[in-house]
C-alpha cells in the first residue's frame, strides 16, 4: 500500500463515520501526555534504534524525496529547482558523498523513523482491528565520542519543533477554512515568527556543537604533564619575559567554556519556548477538534488531520555512556550528563510532555560499585530539581547495565547480587527491595555483536542463552521477571545475530510453476512432491525469537523502504513474538518458584528450553574447539603476538567513518600509578590473544569481511569440523554426528549466503600482506587450512538447509550434491547455495547439466546473484588500489614493534619503570600525534606507552641497541602513518568502494 493510497483510503472511513474515529484519535494526540503511559511504552517497547555507522543510503535524498511526495498529496506542483536539487543528491549519493551522518543531522534521521512509523500505525488504523503504537527509543552516543551529552538536546529539539511545525499548519489550514475560529493573538503572532524562530534555534544548536568541538580539540591539545618545557622556556616563564603556552591554554579554554555557558543558557530558554508553543497549539487544536471534524469535507484539512501524530508521544531519547566516565577522577563529563538528562526531562515535563529521557545506558559494565554511584548521583540531582520545582513530576531515569566481554556476561548474577544489596539499602520505608530495585534497572543489556568478535559467533550465541538462562532464573528468584527485560545487542548483520531483516523468511522454497511442477514430477517420489509444495524457508533475523533487539542504521533503512503495509506486518511480528515470549518466560519463573516440587522441576525444564534450548554435550565441544581456532587466526597465539585482526585494525583506521564516532573499542580502566599504566597499556595490547578485538564491532566486520574478503562469520568454523572429524567417536561416524548434532544449532542459511556473497576462496588480499608478518605464523597457518576444510564440509550445510525446510535429504540429493536438473524449481536465492560450487558464478556452468526450458525471470534473477559476489570482488580490488600500501606499513611497523617490545620486556624490566617516571624527551615526530592521544584510542596510548618504555629502557646506556632504535622508528612511522594515510580524494573513493560493497551484499557492517 502506497502512502497515497493510504491517505485516500484513511479520508473515506472517515467521512464514512462522521468523522468519529478521528475525533476519538485527536483526543488521544491533542491531550498531554502521562509519565505512566511513557514507562509502561518505554518498558514494552519492541526494539532499540542505534546510531551504529551501518547506513548505505543518504537521508539528505530521502528527506527531499520525502518532502517532495508530501507536496504531491497535498495537490501542489514539485519545482525544476527542486528536481534539479533532487538529481544532485541521488548523485552524490552514489558516489558516497552525503552518505555519512554528523551527529547533528541525527535529529532528520530520528523524523524520518517516526514518519515510517507513524505511517505503520495509520496502516493498522485503516487496515486491521488491532491498531499498533509506535514507540521509538532512539540512541544517543554519550560515551566519550564527539557525541557530547548535549546531543540529547539535539534530538528533543528536532523533534519538538517538527512537532510545532506540524500542529502549526494543521491550525493554520483551520483558521483558512473556518473563519469562526478565534485564537489568542500572542499565539497567532508566534505562528507568524515561527520560521524565523527555526532557524535562530538550528543555528544556536549548530554553534553549540561546533564550540563542544572545537574545545575538545582544544583540550586534546594540551602537552602530556610529564613532557616539560626547555631550559630557556622555565627562566623566561619565571622572570615574565615569556608566556607559559599552558597558561595560554588555559586562558583561551576558559573564555570558550564562558561562552559555552552562556550557549547552554540560551538553549535551555530557546527549548522551554518551543515546549511551551508545544503546548499552547496542542491545548489549542484540542479544543477545535469539534471544528475539524465539521470541516472533514475539505481535503487539505481532512489531510492534516488524518497525519497528525504527536511525535513526542512516541519518542524517547536512551543516552549511552562509558563506565570509564562514572570512575573518571575527574567528574566533570558524568555530572555534566546527569545534569543534561534532568534539564531535558525538566523542561519537557513542566509542559506535558514528561519522561523524553527514561534510560541511561551504561556501556562495558564489569562493576556494580559504577553503576551504584551513577544511582546516587542520578537520585542527588532529581531530588535537587525537585526541591526547587516540586510540581515538576521528574521522572527518575532507569539505568541498563550493558556486558560486553565474555567474562563480564558470565559474572552478571553477581553483578545484579550487589546491586540488589544496594537496592536492600537504599529502599525507602515500607519498600519492598525488589520495587527498588525495578526503580533504578529496568534491562540487562548484552551485546552480542561484541560477544561473536571476541569469541566467534556460535561461541556467543550460546553464550548469549547461559547469560539469559542465569539472569532469567536470578529474576525469578528475586519476583522480578515481569519487570526486567533482557535486551540483545544485534548490531552487526554479517555476524548474523539476527539484526538484519530476511526477505525470504516465510517463503516458499519451491516455485509455484509448471514448470517447476514437471521436474519435481520428473524426479521426485509422491511424498516428496508433497513435501516440496508444502517447503517454507523458516524465520530468519528480526522474525526469530522474543527478546528485546537493537535495530541499526542499514536495517532502519530497509524498513523505511518497504511498502508501509510490510512495516506494519513487521513491526506487529515483532510485537506479538515478544508478547508471547515474554508471557511463556513469566509463566515458567511462576512455576519454578511458587509450586510444589514436581512442578518445579517442570519449570526448571521450561525455563531451560525457553532460554537454553536443546542440549548437546557435542555441540558444546566443538563451541570450545571453534572458539580456540577462531581467536587464533584473528588474533594469534601468544607466541605468534598478532593475528590477521591486525590487518583488519589498520583498514578500519583508514577508512573514511559514515559516523563521526570513534572505531576504536574503547580500553577498560587502568591503573593510576603511571608506571604501571605504561606497562598495561603493553601489556593488554600484545599479544593480541589476550587482549582481543581492538575495534568496535562493526569497524571490524567490515574491514575483514567486506574488504580483507576473510569471512568473520565462517572463521575457524571448518577448521574446527574437520578437528572434530578426526576424533573417533563409539556413538558411529564422526561426520554423521556432526550432521545430526552440531549443524542443527548452526546459522545454515546465513552461512552459506555470507561464504558465497564476501569470502575469497583465494585469500588474496591476505597472501598479498602476510609478508608483513613473521614468517611461520599459525594465524595464517590456520587460515589456510579452514580455507582448505571449507570444501569438505559445505555439502553438509546444504543438506542441513533442506532439513530446516522439512525434506528428506536423501530425496534431493545424489552422489553429495543437490539434485542439479530439480535447481531451476528453486527459488532463485536458494538455488545459488544448493549449486555444487558454491562459488561459481557462471551462469551457464551451473545449469549446465540442468535439461529442460527454464523460466527467463528465473534465469535473470540467477544471473544477478551470480554477479553479486564477483561485483563484490571487483570493487574489493579497487579498494585495495588504495589501501594496500599504507595497510602494509602499518601492519609491518606495528609487527616489529611489538616483537621488539616483548622481546625486551622478556629479557628485563627497566628499571623504574614500575615507580613514578622521570620527564623523558618524546621524538619531534611524536609530539603532535601523541597531543591529539584521546583517554579510548587505544592505538594511541599504546604507542605513548612503548615510546615511553622504550626511552626509559634506554636511558644511562651509552650504547643504544639496534632493537630499541627500530623500535623506536617503528613507532615514528606509526604516528606518521596515523595522522594521515589517504588523501580526502582517496577516501571519498574508498568509501564510494565500500559502500558499493554494501549496496550489493544488502548490508554494510
Amino acid at each position: 500500500m502506497s502512502r497515497g493510497s493510504l491517505v485516500f483510503e484513511a479520508r473515506r472511513l472517515v467521512r464514512e463515520d462522521q468523522g468519529k474515529s478521528l475525533e476519538r484519535i485527536l483526543e488521544q494526540e491533542f491531550y498531554k501526555d502521562s509519565l505512566e503511559r511513557r514507562r509502561e511504552e518505554f518498558s514494552k517497547r519492541l526494539f532499540d534504534r542505534t546510531v551504529h555507522p551501518t547506513q548505505m543510503y543518504s537521508i539528505e535524498v530521502e528527506a527531499l524525496f520525502d518532502r517532495i511526495i508530501s507536496e504531491l498529496l497535498r495537490g501542489c506542483s514539485v519545482s525544476a529547482e527542486t528536481c534539479a536539487e533532487a538529481a544532485r543528491r541521488l548523485i552524490n549519493e552514489f558516489l558516497g558523498l552525503n552518505v555519512a551522518i554528523a551527529s547533528r543531522d541525527e535529529g532528520e534521521e530520528l523524523l524520518l523513523d517516526l514518519d515510517v512509523y507513524m505511517a505503520a500505525e495509520l496502516t493498522t488504523v485503516v487496515r486491521s482491528e488491532t491498531p499498533l503504537r509506535t514507540f521509538v527509543s532512539f540512541w544517543g552516543d554519550w560515551d566519550g565520542s564527539n557525541r557530547p551529552s548535549g546531543q540529547g538536546h539535539q534530538l528533543v529539539a528536532a523533534a519538538v519543533m517538527e512537532n510545532v511545525n506540524r500542529m502549526s499548519r494543521l491550525l493554520r489550514l483551520l483558521l483558512e477554512t473556518d473563519g469562526d475560529a478565534r485564537i489568542a493573538p500572542q499565539l497567532l503572532q508566534s505562528l507568524r515568527d515561527l520560521p524565523q524562530a527555526n532557524r535562530r534555534f538550528a543555528r544556536l544548536l549548530s554553534e553549540i556543537t561546533r564550540l563542544t568541538h572545537h574545545l575538545e580539540r582544544r583540550y586534546r591539545g594540551l602537552l602530556p604533564v610529564h613532557v616539560r618545557s626547555g631550559l630557556l622556556r622555565r627562566a623566561g616563564v619565571a622572570l615574565h619575559i615569556a608566556s607559559d603556552p599552558l597558561m595560554q591554554l588555559w586562558r583561551h579554554n576558559d573564555r570558550l567554556e564562558r561562552r559555552m555557558l552562556d550557549l547552554r543558557h540560551q538553549r535551555r530558554d530557546a527549548l522551554q519556548q518551543y515546549f511551551a508553543l508545544n503546548k499552547q497549539l496542542r491545548k489549542q487544536l484540542h479544543a477545535l477538534i469539534p471544528a475539524i471534524r465539521d470541516h472533514r469535507d475539505h481535503d487539505q484539512l481532512l489531510l492534516e488531520a488524518c497525519l497528525y501524530r504527536d511525535i513526542l508521544q512516541r519518542m524517547a531519547i536512551t543516552p549511552r555512556i562509558h563506565q570509564k566516565m562514572i570512575t573518571a577522577q575527574d567528574p566533570f563529563a558524568i555530572d555534566t550528563t546527569v545534569f543534561n538528562i534532568h534539564e531535558i526531562n525538566e523542561i519537557a515535563g513542566e509542559y506535558g510532555n514528561p519522561g523524553m529521557v527514561l534510560g541511561l545506558q551504561v556501556s562495558m559494565a564489569t562493576r556494580a560499585e559504577a553503576l551504584i554511584a551513577l544511582d546516587r548521583k542520578m537520585q542527588t540531582r532529581r531530588e535537587e530539581v525537585l526541591r526547587r520545582n516540586p510540581g515538576s513530576g521528574l521522572p527518575a531515569v532507569w539505568l541498563i547495565p550493558l556486558f560486553e566481554e565474555a567474562e563480564s556476561v558470565q559474572g552478571i548474577p553477581a553483578y545484579l547480587d550487589k546491586l540488589w544489596e544496594h537496592a536492600h539499602q537504599g529502599r525507602r520505608v515500607q519498600q519492598e527491595t525488589n520495587d527498588r530495585f525495578a526503580e533504578m534497572v529496568c534491562e540487562v543489556f548484552i551485546a552480542g555483536s561484541d560477544l561473536s568478535q571476541q569469541v566467534g559467533q556460535p561461541a556467543a550465541a550460546a553464550l548469549y542463552r547461559q547469560a539469559k538462562h542465569a539472569t532469567m532464573l536470578w529474576l525469578a528468584e528475586h519476583g522480578l521477571t515481569d519487570r526486567i527485560r533482557i535486551k540483545m545487542g544485534t548490531g552487526e548483520p554479517m555476524q548474523r545475530q539476527g539484526g538484519y531483516y530476511a526477505v525470504h523468511a516465510g517463503q516458499p522454497a519451491f516455485l509455484q510453476s509448471p514448470d517447476a511442477s514437471q521436474r519435481l514430477a520428473s524426479s521426485l517420489t509422491a511424498s516428496a512432491i508433497t513435501g516440496a509444495r508444502y517447503a517454507t524457508t523458516p524465520l530468519m533475523g528480526v522474525f526469530t525469537g522474543g527478546d528485546l533487539r537493537t535495530f541499526q542504521s542499514a536495517l532502519s533503512e530497509q524498513l523505511r523502504m518497504l511498502p508501509v503495509e510490510e512495516t506494519a506486518q513487521v513491526l506487529y511480528h515483532v510485537r506479538e513474538s515478544q508478547r508471547i515470549h515474554r508471557a511463556d518466560l513469566v509463566r515458567a519463573a511462576e512455576t519454578l518458584t511458587d509450586s510444589r516440587l514436581q512442578k518445579k522441576t517442570r519449570g526448571t525444564q521450561e525455563m531451560e528450553r525457553l532460554t537454553l534450548g536443546t542440549r548437546e554435550p557435542l555441540y558444546d565441544e566443538f563451541l570450545k574447539t571453534a572458539t580456540e581456532n577462531f581467536r587464533a587466526i584473528l588474533y594469534g597465539r601468544d607466541t605468534d603476538l598478532v593475528g590477521i585482526h591486525i590487518i583488519s585494525y589498520f583498514i578500519a583506521r583508514t577508512m573514511p567513518q559514515l559516523r563521526d564516532r570513534p572505531t576504536a573499542r574503547p580500553g577498560g580502566e587502568r591503573s593510576t600509578v603511571r608506571g604501571q599504566q605504561i606497562l598495561e597499556r603493553i601489556a593488554q595490547t600484545i599479544p593480541l590473544s589476550r587482549y582481543g578485538s581492538l575495534l568496535r564491532a562493526i569497524a571490524h566486520n567490515q574491514a575483514q569481511t567486506m574488504v580483507l574478503g576473510v569471512n568473520q562469520l565462517t572463521t575457524g568454523l571448518f577448521r574446527a569440523l574437520d578437528v572434530v572429524a578426526q576424533r573417533d567417536f563409539s556413538e558411529g561416524d564422526a561426520v554423521t554426528l556432526l550432521a545430526q548434532r552440531v549443524l542443527p544449532h548452526l546459522p545454515v542459511y546465513e552461512i552459506l549466503h555470507t561464504l558465497r556473497v564476501y569470502h575469497d576462496p583465494s585469500l588474496g588480499a591476505v597472501r598479498r600482506i602476510e609478508a608483513a608478518f613473521p614468517a611461520g605464523s599459525f594465524a595464517f597457518l590456520a587460515l589456510r587450512e579452514d580455507n582448505d576444510a571449507l570444501g569438505k564440509y559445505v555439502v553438509l550445510f546444504q543438506q542441513e538447509l533442506l532439513r530446516r525446510h522439512g525434506l528428506n535429504v536423501e530425496e534431493f540429493f545424489e552422489a553429495d550434491a543437490f539434485v542439479q536438473n530439480l535447481l531451476p524449481a528453486v527459488r532463485p536465492d536458494l538455488a545459488v547455495l544448493f549449486q555444487r560450487d558454491l562459488f561459481n558464478r557462471d551462469l551457464g556452468a551451473m545449469l549446465s547439466p540442468v535439461q529442460g526450458n527454464i523460466s527467463d525471470k528465473w534465469k535473470r534473477e540467477v544471473q544477478r546473484l551470480l554477479t553479486v559476489p564477483q561485483e563484490i570482488q571487483r570493487w574489493r580490488s579497487k579498494a585495495w588500489e588504495l589501501l594496500e600500501q599504507p595497510v602494509y606499513q602499518r601492519v609491518q611497523s606495528f609487527v616489529e614493534l611489538a616483537s621488539a617490545l616483548h622481546g625486551l620486556a622478556s629479557m628485563r624490566p627497566p628499571e623504574g619503570i614500575t615507580t613514578e617516571l622521570r620527564p623523558v624527551k618524546v621524538p619531534s615526530a611524536l609530539t603532535s600525534f601523541f597531543r591529539m592521544a584521546s583517554a579510548d584510542d587505544e592505538m594511541r596510548q599504546f604507542l605513548a606507552a612503548a615510546v615511553e618504555y622504550l626511552t626509559t629502557a634506554s636511558q644511562g646506556m651509552l650504547e643504544i641497541p639496534v632493537t630499541i632504535v627500530r623500535a623506536m622508528n617503528d613507532a615514528e612511522r606509526l604516528a606518521a602513518i596515523e595522522e594521515q594515510a589517504l588523501s580526502p580524494g582517496r577516501q571519498d573513493l574508498l568509501r564510494s568502494y565500500v559502500l558499493q560493497i554494501a549496496r550489493l551484499a544488502g548490508e554494510n557492517g
